[in-house]
C-alpha cells in the first residue's frame, strides 16, 4: 500500500457516518510518517541479510547433512563477505578463504579482467596490492613443506604414496636483481641459469623444488633428486617412483605417401583420412613440437585410410611400411596413456586396460626396443630420431615394465595407470608460467619464481577452503609462519665474519672525480626517494641536503658538478655526511667485487642486506655522532634515515652491476 501501509481507511464513504470519524481520519493521516530511503533504512535492512546468511551457515554447518552442502556453504560465505564489506570503508575490508581463492585464481589468470572486475564496483574484491602481499614472503619450499607436514595427518594409506615427476624448462640465460637479492644464478653462481629442473608431486600437482641450471649432468643432479626425496618422505608421504622422460613425438613416417593420401580427398565431402589437416601434413619447424598435429599422424583413423589406400592401388592384402609404423607408434602411445581402469573396456582396446604385475603387453615393448635398436643402426640418416629422443624412448620402453612389476609385487598395487607416470601435468605447468609471464615463449628463472609463488599460493588457499571448519588450519597464522620463516632464512644465510675480513682495505681503494660526481648524483636520489615515502620535516631535510645557492669554488672539481649540470630545480643536493656515507658503501660493494669466492657468496645470499649491515657496521664505529641523533622537529631517528638512504643506494648499485653482468654474456647467434 506503500504510504497509506498502516492506516485503517474506509471501504467507502458511507461509512462515515460522524464528522469526527472523518476528522479522526485526516489526523491519522497527517501524523503517519512515511518510509524513507535513508542510508541507515539500507544499511538495517543489510545487517538483516547477513544476520539471516549466518544463521543458515549455522544450521548448515550443524546439521547432519553439512558435508553435502559444501557448495552451498561456499556460495553463502561468498554472499556474506560480499554484503558485510558492503558497508564498511574500502581501507577496512576484511576477505574470507573463498574471495581470496577467487581473486587470486581471476588475478593469475586473466589481470586485465581482474581489474575490469574491480572498477564495476559491483564485487568486493581485494586490492592488487592486497593480493602482492599475500605472496611477497611467500616462499617455495618450506612453507609448502610445512604445509604438506600439517595436512599429511589427514591423508589416507594410498593417498600417501605418491610419484615424482620430474622435467626441465629451458630460461633466459641472464641475471635479475629484485627484492633485494640477486636471481638467475645456476649452482655455479657466475653462471646464468639456462634451464630449471621442477619436481612435482603428481598427485598434488604442486611443484616441491625448483633447481636452476646451466649443464645438466648425473653427477649434478643424483644428490638434487636424493634431497628432494629425502625432504618429501620427511613430511610423511611415500615417494614409489621418480619419473623423468625425455620422449618427443616425431614426426617421422614416409610423409609423401601421407601427403599423396590427405590431397587425394582434401576436397571430399566424405573423407578417408579424417583426421588429416594441412598443418599436419606440412608443419613448420616450430608446430613439429606440437603433439596434437602429431597425433593426427600417428592416428588408427589414419593407419587404416593409409591401409586401404595402398591396398586398392597396387591390388594387394599386405599393409605399407608406413601403416605398420604408424600402428606401432600408436600402441606404444596407449600403453603410455592408460589414464581410468575402464579405458580398455570402453574402447574396446587390449593396449587401454591397466597394466598388470608381467603384463603380456611388456613383450610388445621388449620387441619395440629391439626395433627400436634396428632403426637406430640404419646407415641412411634420413628419417631418424635425435640420438637423445632414441635414448629416452629406449629407457621408457624398458623402464615401464619394471616400475609395474614394483609397484604390483612389492608395494601392494593390483594395477597401474600409466599416464600417472608421465610428465602432462608438468608441461602444462610451465604453459602456466610461460602464459602468466605474459604469454612469453622464453621466459626467465625470476619470473619462473614469481609465477609459482602465486600459483602455489592459491592452490594452498584452495586447500584451505576445502578442509571442514574445525580441522581447518588457520590461514592468518599459516602466512605468518610463512613470513617468519622466510625472514630467518634470509638471516642464517650469510655470516658477516667472512665479508668483514674481506673488506678490512676498503679504505685503500682510490675514489676519482667521476665518480665521486656519479656517487654524489645518487646520493641525492636516495635522498629524493626517502622524502617521496616519507613526512616532509624541514629539519631533516636541513640535514640530509644542502643549500642549493652555495657557491662552489671550483665547479669543474666540485662533487656536485653533476648535479649542478643537470638540475632545473627540483633535484636534491646531499649534505657532506649523505656523501660520505655513501662513498663507504660503494667501498665495501668494490671490495666483495673485485674477490671472487666473496662475490660468488655475495650473489646467492641476500645481497642488499649483507652490503647494508657491512656499511653500517662500518659507520657505526667512524661516524656513529653523526647519525645516532634525534631530529628535533619530527623525532626520527636519522640511524633509521641513513638505513633507508643505503637501501636505494644499494639498489642503484647492485642492479647497475647485473646490468654489466648481463651485457657481457654471449650474444645467441
Amino acid at each position: 500500500m506503500g504510504f497509506y501501509e498502516g492506516i485503517r481507511i474506509p471501504l467507502s464513504l458511507t461509512q462515515i457516518n460522524d464528522i469526527r470519524q472523518l476528522n479522526d481520519l485526516l489526523k491519522e493521516i497527517e501524523n503517519h510518517s512515511a518510509p524513507t530511503n535513508s542510508p541507515e533504512t539500507f544499511q538495517h535492512h543489510v545487517r538483516e541479510a547477513t544476520g539471516s546468511i549466518r544463521k543458515a551457515i549455522d544450521s548448515l554447518l550443524t546439521g547432519e547433512e553439512s558435508g553435502n552442502q559444501q557448495p552451498l556453504l561456499s556460495s553463502l560465505q561468498f554472499i556474506l563477505c560480499q554484503l558485510d564489506n558492503a558497508l564498511i570503508a574500502k581501507t577496512m575490508r576484511r576477505y574470507n578463504i573463498e574471495t581470496l581463492v577467487l581473486s587470486l585464481k581471476c588475478q593469475l589468470i586473466s589481470p586485465v579482467c581482474y581489474r575490469y572486475l574491480q572498477s564495476l564496483d559491483c564485487l568486493s574484491l581485494p586490492h592488487l596490492s592486497t593480493l602482492k602481499r599475500l605472496y611477497s614472503n611467500f616462499g617455495l619450499d618450506s612453507e609448502f613443506t610445512n604445509y604438506l607436514k600439517q595436512s599429511v595427518t589427514q591423508f589416507n594409506k594410498w593417498e600417501r604414496n605418491v610419484v615424482i615427476q620430474m622435467d626441465e624448462i629451458h630460461v633466459k640465460s641472464t641475471f635479475t636483481y629484485k627484492g633485494g637479492k640477486i636471481i638467475g644464478s645456476s649452482l655455479n653462481p657466475t653462471d646464468p641459469a639456462k634451464t630449471v629442473f621442477a619436481f612435482m608431486i603428481s598427485s598434488l600437482s604442486s611443484i616441491v623444488r625448483l633447481l636452476p641450471c646451466s649443464s645438466s649432468s648425473a653427477e649434478v643432479l643424483f644428490p638434487i633428486i636424493k634431497d628432494v626425496i629425502r625432504d618429501v618422505e620427511a613430511c610423511g608421504l611415500s615417494v614409489h617412483v621418480l619419473y623423468f622422460e625425455n620422449i618427443q613425438v616425431a614426426s617421422t613416417a614416409v610423409f609423401e605417401e601421407i601427403r599423396k593420401l590427405y590431397k587425394s580427398d582434401q576436397h571430399s565431402v566424405a573423407k578417408l583420412a579424417l583426421r588429416l589437416t594441412s598443418k599436419a601434413c606440412w608443419p613448420s619447424t616450430l608446430e613439429r613440437q606440437n603433439v596434437s598435429l602429431a597425433l593426427r599422424i600417428f592416428d588408427e583413423s589414419t593407419a587404416a585410410a593409409l591401409n586401404v589406400s595402398y591396398q586398392s592401388r597396387y591390388h594387394t592384402s599386405t599393409n605399407s611400411q608406413t601403416t605398420d609404423f604408424i600402428a606401432i607408434i600408436c600402441n606404444v602411445w596407449k600403453l603410455f596413456n592408460i589414464n581410468t581402469p575402464n579405458k580398455g573396456i570402453l574402447h574396446k582396446d587390449e593396449f587401454s586396460v591397466p597394466l598388470t604385475y608381467n603384463d603380456i603387453r611388456f613383450m610388445f615393448l621388449q620387441r619395440v626396443v629391439d626395433w627400436a635398436e634396428c632403426w637406430r643402426v640404419m646407415p641412411d640418416k634420413r628419417g631418424k630420431l635425435s640420438p637423445q629422443t632414441f635414448t629416452s624412448f629406449r629407457h621408457s620402453c624398458i623402464a615401464l615394465p619394471c616400475i609395474v612389476n614394483h609397484l604390483t609385487g612389492n608395494c601392494g598395487y593390483s594395477y597401474v595407470l600409466s599416464s600417472f607416470l608421465q610428465n602432462d601435468p608438468l608441461e602444462h605447468h610451465f604453459g602456466l608460467y610461460r602464459m602468466m609471464s605474459g604469454a612469453q615463449c622464453h621466459i626467465s628463472y625470476c619470473q619462473v619464481l614469481e609465477t609459482e609463488r602465486r600459483i602455489k599460493l592459491s592452490s594452498i588457499l584452495k586447500l584451505f577452503s576445502k578442509k571442514p571448519v574445525e580441522d581447518s588450519i588457520s590461514l592468518k597464522n599459516f602466512l605468518e609462519s610463512c613470513s617468519s620463516s622466510c625472514d630467518q632464512d634470509s638471516h642464517a644465510s650469510f655470516s658477516l665474519e667472512m665479508y668483514l675480513s674481506a673488506i678490512q682495505g676498503y679504505s685503500g681503494i682510490e675514489l676519482n672525480k667521476q665518480i665521486l660526481q656519479s656517487l654524489s648524483f645518487i646520493a641525492g636520489h636516495s635522498v629524493h626517494a626517502y622524502y617521496k615515502h616519507s613526512t616532509k620535516c624541514q629539519s631533516c631535510h636541513l640535514f640530509l641536503t644542502e643549500n642549493k645557492e652555495m657557491e662552489i669554488e671550483e665547479p669543474s672539481d666540485s662533487e656536485y658538478r653533476l648535479i649542478q649540470i643537470i638540475d632545473r630545480g627540483s633535484l636534491k643536493w646531499p649534505s657532506s655526511d649523505v656523501i660520505d656515507a655513501i662513498i663507504t658503501l660503494w667501498k665495501v660493494f668494490s671490495s666483495i667485487e673485485s674477490q671472487s669466492s666473496i662475490f660468488n657468496n655475495f650473489i646467492t645470499g641476500p645481497s642488499r642486506s649483507i652490503l647494508i649491515q657491512l656499511t653500517t657496521s662500518l659507520i657505526e664505529d667512524e661516524q656513529a655522532e653523526v647519525w645516532r641523533v634525534l631530529c628535533d622537529e619530527c623525532g626520527t631517528l636519522m640511524w633509521d634515515v641513513l638505513a633507508k638512504l643505503l637501501t636505494a643506494t644499494s639498489n642503484c648499485l647492485i642492479s647497475n652491476k647485473i646490468k654489466n653482468m648481463n651485457s657481457q654474456l654471449p650474444l645467441k647467434p
